[in-house]
């Protein structure tokens, strides 16, 4: 049985990739500037993902957005832990961030 399952849409219908807990899965979704990449692998036992833009024939910026796992509870931003993750780029205060990213990041943090 698959640990990772991913989908995606275009003109051609859909099409689905399963990957292991060895293989991970990574995908790509690519414009003519640039491209956005995410991948969800088994990091120390836990599901861990990774988002970043990413370059595409030769345009684009590589630029990490996301590096921590695929648990909202534990997605908290600016509480200043060296080892929680971080939304990388997003450089607002704690409150700020809160009200920027629908302001349920209180209730996560308490839970964490």
């Amino acid at each position: 049985m698959s640990h990772f399952y991913g989908t995606l849409q275009g003109s051609r219908g859909q099409a689905t990739r399963c990957g292991s807990k060895d293989s991970g899965i990574t995908t790509y979704a690519a414009s003519w500037a640039g491209a956005v990449q995410a991948c969800v692998y088994v990091r120390d036992g836990k599901d861990w993902a990774t988002v970043r833009l990413t370059t595409w024939s030769g345009a684009g910026v590589d630029r990490l957005l996301y590096d921590g796992p695929v648990d909202p509870v534990r997605v908290v931003v600016g509480n200043g832990r060296p080892d929680a993750p971080q939304l990388l780029g997003l450089h607002l205060p704690e409150k700020t961030a809160e009200r920027e990213l629908g302001g349920d990041l209180a209730e996560s943090s308490a839970a964490v």
